[in-house]
């Protein structure tokens, strides 16, 4: 009788173990599953993305400012860099035409034969071929038409000068101050009108450095303004984070937490009911961790129904 019943009990336990291990076997199988799913959707990936997008977007706009900025300054300064020689030459030719004109007026304000009447001569004759000079390079270097025409003026009016002081000196030299009287009023005009021709090319090259400069800035600020955008998408960025962390972690941290503190203490107290589950609210690692406790649930009921059965078995042998 013993026998038999050993041999019973051996058929019973071997399909009772095949059987187990085939149930062990699927939920190893829809435990990868889940974890894939988990991983698919894991809240740690989505924070990770979040702060990746805010820092890209931070890095595009110090790059969009950046090159706004470097672009802006080489502007500016291709414009000051052509500009500033055309100024400076202006000034130079001013300058240089003020001193031919003194040595001019010193020249007729001695007597010829004079030591002072010789000297002034001679800086007359440095200066002339200075300014001379001054105006030929700045002439030959001007490019564009409107800027050669003014340039074309000051030219002609400087050599148109020129000629007419060497004119009033040979006829002082002559003795003829009728005459040189006649020629200072009209150098004087002339002097006028060069002034205004290189105040003119000078006020030309101011405005287009303003205007250069104007531009500059208003792209400079219309890039701002794009910046300023993209700050402002980063900071909602910051915000939609914050949300997912609070909808997404916090808040079904605490539910889960809830929910598992009441069966805990239901069954502490005898009134567990170990059928239940607990709610899955996603595939992140919190929904992840729920299923791990349902499945330990999972375990403990088989585990008190196989020591329930086993218990009977006993008794019924016995």
């Amino acid at each position: 009788m013993k026998n038999k019943t050993q041999e019973n009990e051996k058929k019973t336990i071997i399909p009772k173990q095949k059987k187990q291990r085939s149930v062990k076997k699927e939920k190893s199988a829809a435990t990868k599953k889940t974890a894939k799913k988990t991983r698919n959707s894991s809240m740690a990936v989505k924070l990770v993305a979040i702060l990746v997008l805010m820092v890209a977007v931070t890095m595009v706009s110090n790059v969009i400012n950046y090159d706004a900025m470097v672009k802006m300054n080489h502007s500016i300064k291709d414009v000051t860099d052509s500009k500033v020689p055309d100024l400076q030459n202006a000034y130079n030719i001013q300058y240089s035409l003020e001193a031919v004109q003194k040595d001019f007026y010193r020249y007729l304000a001695t007597t010829k034969g004079e030591t002072s009447h010789t000297e002034a001569r001679n800086d007359y004759a440095a200066d002339r071929e200075a300014v001379a000079d001054l105006v030929q390079q700045m002439y030959d270097a001007t490019e564009g038409d409107g800027q050669k025409q003014i340039m074309q003026k000051i030219y002609d009016g400087v050599n148109n000068v020129l000629e007419r002081m060497d004119n009033a000196m040979e006829k002082y030299d002559d003795g003829k101050t009728g005459k040189v009287s006649i020629e200072v009023n009209v150098i004087r005009v002339c002097m006028e009108e060069v002034n205004t021709y290189i105040t003119g090319i000078q006020q030309k090259s101011v405005n287009e450095m303003d205007e250069a400069t104007a531009q500059s800035h208003a792209t400079y600020q219309a890039v701002s303004k794009v910046c300023v955008g993209m700050a402002a998408v980063s900071i909602l960025v910051g915000i939609a984070g914050i949300l997912v962390i609070l909808i997404g972690v916090v808040k079904p941290m605490r539910a889960a937490t809830r929910d598992l503190m009441k069966m805990i203490t239901e069954i502490d107290g005898g009134s567990g009911d170990l059928t239940a589950h607990l709610k899955v609210r996603g595939n992140d690692e919190i929904g992840q961790m729920v299923r791990g406790f349902n499945q330990f649930i999972d375990v403990l009921r088989n585990l008190i129904e196989k020591i329930k059965k086993g218990s009977g078995e006993l008794e019924h042998t016995a």
